[in-house]
């Protein structure tokens, strides 16, 4: 069966701002039911919180009597520091955390070594996020960096369609094709040095923090044109993976057998084109564009 997953949704605070990250639990699982998933991670920043349990209630509150499922994968997503470079990293555990017991990193970012010791600790699979975040980052010289990063064995999958980034790029009037090409073509150099790693869509689906890069050093606030809506956000790019069931997921992601897809309306033609813009063979069984009206 195939499955479909967003595994980058975010409901609660963020640790270095006094705003929300994300929207209520109950705006959340309202996403997360109208996005069609079969599962979902909540992967607020540098912890796995109370709220991620919250979320879950609120879809199973949806979803009773209907005879659905909803798979809920525990996440975080990790800010962390390697060679000089900030990143961030979703990491998404096998099993749940018993209510109460959840654990937080101190601080706005980790070591790498604090990552390794969290995938020791919570086995599962990590996925680096966003490798491109600004215009500026769509050079060798950070590819390269990046694929060092990648060298290092510690990534089963990389983020190559995030919705609310492409959403903010498409919707500004200038649009940056980099930040939707540059994760594509990182993807692609990667897999062409024999690296098995999966490709992932994500929705990154929050509120606030909708600034788009323009240039090194440069932004312009789209706050009221991105502000959270689970329409457009949860969901807008997901991970497919064909399995027996929705747990074969982190299997399928081991193995490089996902499938990162575009879904909303706005980002599906930008993905088109920089795939074809690639013409990488087989490109397509990875990276693809959902036809309009699915």
């Amino acid at each position: 069966m195939i499955f479909r997953c967003d595994p980058h949704l975010h409901s609660g605070p963020c640790p270095w701002s006094d705003e929300r990250h994300g929207d209520t639990p109950e705006s959340m699982a309202e996403g997360i039911v109208r996005a069609n998933l079969d599962v979902y991670a909540i992967t607020n920043h540098n912890g796995f919180y109370e709220e991620d349990a919250l979320v879950e209630e609120e879809v199973e509150r949806l979803l009773d009597g209907t005879g659905r499922q909803i798979l809920r994968i525990t996440g975080a997503e990790i800010a962390f520091d390697f060679e000089g470079r900030r990143f961030h990293a979703n990491h998404l555990c096998r099993n749940k955390f018993q209510r109460g017991r959840n654990l937080k990193i101190p601080g706005n970012a980790c070591t790498f070594d604090e990552l390794m010791w969290l995938r020791k600790y919570c086995p599962g699979v990590t996925i680096l996020n966003h490798p491109i975040r600004r215009p500026g980052h769509v050079r060798n010289s950070y590819f390269d960096h990046v694929r060092d990063l990648v060298d290092t064995g510690e990534f089963e999958g990389i983020e190559v369609v995030n919705g609310a980034i492409s959403l903010n790029a498409v919707r500004h009037r200038t649009p940056s094709t980099g930040l939707i090409k540059g994760p594509i073509q990182l993807f692609q150099q990667i897999r062409d040095n024999g690296i098995k790693i999966a490709a992932i869509g994500g929705g990154d689906a929050h509120r606030g923090f909708n600034r788009i890069p323009l240039s090194e050093g440069q932004t312009e606030d789209l706050r009221g044109l991105n502000a959270y809506d689970s329409d457009n956000q949860v969901g807008s790019a997901i991970t497919e993976f064909c399995a027996e069931t929705p747990k074969g997921l982190f299997e399928e992601i081991r193995m490089g057998r996902t499938c990162a897809v575009a879904v909303h309306r706005e980002i599906r033609n930008y993905v088109r084109s920089a795939i074809d813009g690639l013409s990488l063979n087989g490109l397509r069984r990875y990276v693809r564009a959902q036809s309009q009206g699915t």
